[in-house]
């Protein structure tokens, strides 16, 4: 019956601190954390909005579990070593545009 209660996902307690920038905050974070929230109760997320360095400072310092940003980095750095650096997505560049003669071309990044 101890086995059960240790898988028992509504009896898992703690606190999650994240960093994030203002983008992921804004576009990705805040729903991924209400589905986290929404399944584990009774944990607790402490979520701050920093610049990509200061995530990364305040990571290193241990004041954070997780800094999510939009930085490129070189993980072989000596200033990230003690961090586990996990990519997630590839950047995407997206161009829109009303007027119909230009959407129907396909251009290449040098022509814009």
């Amino acid at each position: 019956q101890s086995l059960e209660k240790l898988n028992d996902e509504s009896m898992l307690l703690g606190e999650i601190k994240i960093a994030s920038t203002q983008s992921i905050s804004e576009h990705f974070l805040a729903p991924i954390l209400f589905d986290f929230k929404a399944e584990f109760k009774n944990i607790e997320i402490h979520s701050q909005t920093q610049n990509s360095k200061e995530c990364l400072n305040l990571l290193k310092n241990g004041n954070i579990e997780f800094a999510i940003i939009e930085a490129e980095l070189d993980p072989a750095l000596v200033e990230y070593e003690n961090l586990e650096i996990n990519f997630w997505q590839d950047d995407e560049l997206i161009v829109a545009t009303s007027d119909k003669k230009l959407n129907e071309k396909e251009f290449y990044i040098d022509e814009l």
